[in-house]
């Protein structure tokens, strides 16, 4: 057979436009992947969410939550912890989770095994 040829556009960058996407994103705790995984079971723990705060796509401020491990000399455990700028502070599950704001900002979820 006759190779293809390559499927080639050009497209005109000054016209584009961005939008922020403002749909609300459902955290959960874990994601488990076992429906597009067959091979193993595949659970996710969620580790951190960056948010994006602003109007538009092209301005506004970033702020992320995170789990770190909080170690000394006689103990070790993990929190979640908020960054914004210089702050930081310490925050639940259930404010990253439950709050709508944060389901609206969302621009990046991480999770990891």
């Amino acid at each position: 057979p006759e190779p293809k040829e390559p499927n080639v556009r050009h497209t005109d960058s000054s016209n584009i436009c961005f939008r922020k996407n403002k749909v609300r994103v459902q955290m959960k705790d874990s994601l488990n992947i076992d429906r597009f995984c067959k091979s193993h079971s595949n659970t996710y723990k969620l580790l951190g969410v960056v948010n994006h705060i602003g109007s538009t796509s092209s301005s506004g401020h970033y702020t992320s939550v995170a789990l770190r491990d909080q170690r000394s000399p006689t103990t070790s455990c993990k929190e979640w912890a908020k960054f914004d700028d210089a702050s930081v502070s310490k925050c639940a599950l259930s404010e990253i989770l439950d709050n709508e704001k944060n389901q609206r900002s969302s621009y990046l979820v991480l999770y990891g095994l």
